[in-house]
Protein backbone atom coordinates (compact mmCIF):
# COMPACT_ATOMS: atom_id res chain seq x y z
CA UNK A 1 0.00 0.00 0.00
CA UNK A 2 2.95 2.60 0.72
CA UNK A 3 4.52 1.86 -2.82
CA UNK A 4 0.63 2.09 -4.38
CA UNK A 5 0.68 5.79 -2.51
CA UNK A 6 3.69 6.53 -3.36
CA UNK A 7 3.49 6.06 -7.24
CA UNK A 8 -0.39 7.83 -7.31
CA UNK A 9 0.78 11.13 -5.37
CA UNK A 10 3.88 11.49 -7.41
CA UNK A 11 1.69 10.65 -10.47
CA UNK A 12 -1.12 13.13 -9.58
CA UNK A 13 0.84 16.00 -8.44
CA UNK A 14 3.41 15.94 -10.87
CA UNK A 15 1.53 15.05 -14.01
CA UNK A 16 -1.73 14.63 -13.62
CA UNK A 17 -3.69 16.65 -11.44
CA UNK A 18 -3.71 19.56 -14.16
CA UNK A 19 -5.84 16.96 -16.48
CA UNK A 20 -8.13 16.47 -13.28
CA UNK A 21 -8.84 19.94 -12.95
CA UNK A 22 -9.16 20.71 -16.30
CA UNK A 23 -11.67 17.85 -17.14
CA UNK A 24 -13.76 18.82 -13.75
CA UNK A 25 -13.66 22.61 -15.24
CA UNK A 26 -14.51 21.27 -18.66
CA UNK A 27 -17.49 19.02 -17.03
CA UNK A 28 -18.52 22.23 -15.32
CA UNK A 29 -18.47 24.69 -18.15
CA UNK A 30 -20.48 22.24 -20.30
CA UNK A 31 -24.35 23.53 -19.61
CA UNK A 32 -22.85 26.84 -21.12
CA UNK A 33 -21.86 24.98 -24.40
CA UNK A 34 -24.59 23.00 -24.52
CA UNK A 35 -28.18 22.26 -23.04
CA UNK A 36 -28.13 19.44 -20.71
CA UNK A 37 -31.85 19.59 -19.56
CA UNK A 38 -34.34 18.20 -21.11
CA UNK A 39 -32.92 16.00 -24.16
CA UNK A 40 -34.55 12.80 -25.86
CA UNK A 41 -32.59 10.08 -26.61
CA UNK A 42 -30.63 11.38 -30.14
CA UNK A 43 -29.93 14.37 -28.11
CA UNK A 44 -28.65 13.00 -25.22
CA UNK A 45 -26.14 9.90 -27.26
CA UNK A 46 -25.05 13.60 -29.22
CA UNK A 47 -23.60 14.97 -25.55
CA UNK A 48 -21.95 11.76 -25.06
CA UNK A 49 -20.76 11.57 -28.51
CA UNK A 50 -19.29 14.75 -29.04
CA UNK A 51 -17.81 16.34 -25.27
CA UNK A 52 -17.42 13.06 -23.01
CA UNK A 53 -15.74 11.39 -25.67
CA UNK A 54 -13.17 14.57 -26.16
CA UNK A 55 -13.07 14.49 -22.14
CA UNK A 56 -12.41 10.50 -21.67
CA UNK A 57 -9.30 10.73 -24.16
CA UNK A 58 -7.82 13.93 -22.02
CA UNK A 59 -8.46 11.95 -19.04
CA UNK A 60 -6.63 8.83 -20.45
CA UNK A 61 -4.21 10.49 -22.68
CA UNK A 62 -1.58 11.30 -19.79
CA UNK A 63 0.01 7.41 -18.81
CA UNK A 64 2.88 7.93 -20.32
CA UNK A 65 3.64 11.17 -19.51
CA UNK A 66 6.04 10.84 -17.13
CA UNK A 67 8.36 8.33 -19.17
CA UNK A 68 8.38 10.88 -22.14
CA UNK A 69 12.35 11.54 -21.38
CA UNK A 70 14.43 8.06 -21.65
CA UNK A 71 16.42 9.64 -18.56
CA UNK A 72 13.54 9.38 -16.57
CA UNK A 73 12.07 5.92 -17.56
CA UNK A 74 15.86 4.41 -17.26
CA UNK A 75 15.31 5.61 -13.52
CA UNK A 76 11.96 3.97 -13.19
CA UNK A 77 13.22 1.12 -14.59
CA UNK A 78 16.50 0.97 -12.36
CA UNK A 79 13.93 0.76 -9.34
CA UNK A 80 12.97 -2.99 -7.65
CA UNK A 81 9.46 -2.14 -8.59
CA UNK A 82 7.50 -3.36 -12.12
CA UNK A 83 7.76 -0.49 -14.44
CA UNK A 84 4.47 -2.00 -15.66
CA UNK A 85 3.06 -2.28 -11.98
CA UNK A 86 3.49 1.23 -11.82
CA UNK A 87 1.62 1.98 -15.44
CA UNK A 88 -1.26 0.09 -14.11
CA UNK A 89 -1.51 2.05 -11.09
CA UNK A 90 -1.32 5.12 -13.51
CA UNK A 91 -4.08 3.63 -15.68
CA UNK A 92 -6.69 2.60 -12.82
CA UNK A 93 -6.40 6.25 -11.38
CA UNK A 94 -7.09 8.07 -15.32
CA UNK A 95 -9.55 5.26 -15.57
CA UNK A 96 -11.54 5.92 -12.30
CA UNK A 97 -11.26 9.39 -12.43
CA UNK A 98 -12.68 9.52 -16.07
CA UNK A 99 -15.83 7.48 -14.98
CA UNK A 100 -16.53 9.68 -11.90
CA UNK A 101 -16.95 12.30 -14.18
CA UNK A 102 -18.70 10.22 -16.51
CA UNK A 103 -21.09 9.67 -13.79
CA UNK A 104 -21.36 13.01 -12.65
CA UNK A 105 -22.13 14.24 -16.40
CA UNK A 106 -25.09 11.81 -15.99
CA UNK A 107 -26.02 13.06 -13.19
CA UNK A 108 -26.37 16.34 -14.12
CA UNK A 109 -28.12 15.13 -16.97
CA UNK A 110 -30.78 13.47 -15.13
CA UNK A 111 -31.11 16.49 -13.23
CA UNK A 112 -32.26 18.34 -16.30
CA UNK A 113 -35.20 15.60 -17.26
CA UNK A 114 -33.01 14.16 -19.83
CA UNK A 115 -34.16 10.79 -21.40
CA UNK A 116 -31.93 8.15 -21.65
CA UNK A 117 -30.51 4.49 -20.08
CA UNK A 118 -27.86 5.38 -17.14
CA UNK A 119 -26.44 2.24 -17.02
CA UNK A 120 -26.24 1.84 -21.65
CA UNK A 121 -24.68 5.81 -21.22
CA UNK A 122 -22.29 4.34 -18.45
CA UNK A 123 -20.90 1.58 -20.63
CA UNK A 124 -21.05 3.37 -24.05
CA UNK A 125 -19.32 6.61 -22.60
CA UNK A 126 -16.72 4.32 -20.96
CA UNK A 127 -16.44 2.50 -24.40
CA UNK A 128 -15.63 5.68 -26.19
CA UNK A 129 -13.32 7.05 -23.54
CA UNK A 130 -11.15 3.48 -22.91
CA UNK A 131 -10.81 2.64 -26.86
CA UNK A 132 -9.53 6.10 -27.94
CA UNK A 133 -7.67 6.20 -24.46
CA UNK A 134 -6.06 2.66 -25.65
CA UNK A 135 -5.81 4.00 -28.55
CA UNK A 136 -3.47 6.74 -27.65
CA UNK A 137 -1.12 4.60 -25.50
CA UNK A 138 -0.76 1.98 -28.03
CA UNK A 139 0.32 4.61 -30.47
CA UNK A 140 3.22 5.90 -27.47
CA UNK A 141 4.37 2.73 -27.48
CA UNK A 142 5.21 2.43 -30.83
CA UNK A 143 6.85 5.72 -31.08
CA UNK A 144 7.52 6.98 -28.35
CA UNK A 145 5.54 10.63 -28.51
CA UNK A 146 3.22 12.12 -27.04
CA UNK A 147 1.77 14.04 -29.47
CA UNK A 148 0.80 11.39 -32.33
CA UNK A 149 -0.62 9.82 -29.70
CA UNK A 150 -3.02 12.57 -29.49
CA UNK A 151 -3.68 13.31 -32.49
CA UNK A 152 -3.99 9.74 -34.06
CA UNK A 153 -7.29 8.93 -31.59
CA UNK A 154 -8.19 12.97 -32.05
CA UNK A 155 -8.03 11.97 -35.79
CA UNK A 156 -9.92 8.98 -35.69
CA UNK A 157 -12.77 10.79 -33.63
CA UNK A 158 -12.80 13.80 -36.20
CA UNK A 159 -13.14 10.94 -38.92
CA UNK A 160 -16.23 9.15 -37.08
CA UNK A 161 -17.90 13.00 -36.62
CA UNK A 162 -17.52 13.33 -40.05
CA UNK A 163 -18.50 10.51 -41.38
CA UNK A 164 -22.52 9.98 -42.56
CA UNK A 165 -22.20 6.22 -43.43
CA UNK A 166 -21.65 2.94 -40.94
CA UNK A 167 -17.82 2.38 -41.63
CA UNK A 168 -16.46 1.57 -38.44
CA UNK A 169 -18.85 -1.07 -37.67
CA UNK A 170 -18.67 -1.85 -33.38
CA UNK A 171 -15.95 0.70 -32.83
CA UNK A 172 -18.21 3.60 -34.35
CA UNK A 173 -18.02 6.21 -31.48
CA UNK A 174 -21.03 7.74 -33.18
CA UNK A 175 -23.78 5.39 -32.57
CA UNK A 176 -25.05 5.63 -29.39
CA UNK A 177 -28.48 6.43 -30.18
CA UNK A 178 -28.93 2.93 -31.99
CA UNK A 179 -28.69 1.48 -28.61
CA UNK A 180 -26.17 -0.84 -28.98
CA UNK A 181 -25.00 -2.74 -26.25
CA UNK A 182 -22.54 -4.72 -28.21
CA UNK A 183 -20.86 -1.75 -29.56
CA UNK A 184 -20.10 -0.18 -25.90
CA UNK A 185 -19.01 -3.49 -24.80
CA UNK A 186 -16.76 -3.98 -27.51
CA UNK A 187 -15.23 -0.79 -27.95
CA UNK A 188 -14.55 -1.24 -23.83
CA UNK A 189 -13.22 -4.24 -24.34
CA UNK A 190 -10.88 -3.28 -27.02
CA UNK A 191 -9.68 -0.33 -25.23
CA UNK A 192 -8.50 -2.68 -22.52
CA UNK A 193 -6.70 -4.93 -24.85
CA UNK A 194 -5.25 -1.66 -26.61
CA UNK A 195 -3.99 -0.85 -23.07
CA UNK A 196 -2.43 -4.10 -22.26
CA UNK A 197 -0.40 -4.42 -25.37
CA UNK A 198 0.78 -1.18 -25.19
CA UNK A 199 2.06 -1.67 -21.71
CA UNK A 200 3.80 -5.02 -23.42
CA UNK A 201 5.48 -3.55 -25.66
CA UNK A 202 6.65 -0.37 -23.39
CA UNK A 203 7.36 -3.24 -20.99
CA UNK A 204 10.27 -4.51 -23.69
CA UNK A 205 10.52 -1.26 -25.38
CA UNK A 206 14.92 -0.55 -25.35
CA UNK A 207 16.34 2.76 -24.34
Amino acid sequence: MVKVRSVAETFIRCHYLRYMLGGAVFLLLLPSIVSLENLDMFQSAKVLEYWYSLIGLLLLFPLYLPDNEEEALAIIRSKRTSYSWIVCVRLIIESVYAVFLLILLLIMMKHGHSTFSVAYFLIRGSGAAFFLGGLSALVFAVVRHPVPSLLVPFFYYLVNMMNKEEYFGYVDLFSVAQNSWLSGLTQLLTGCLLFWISISLTKKAKL
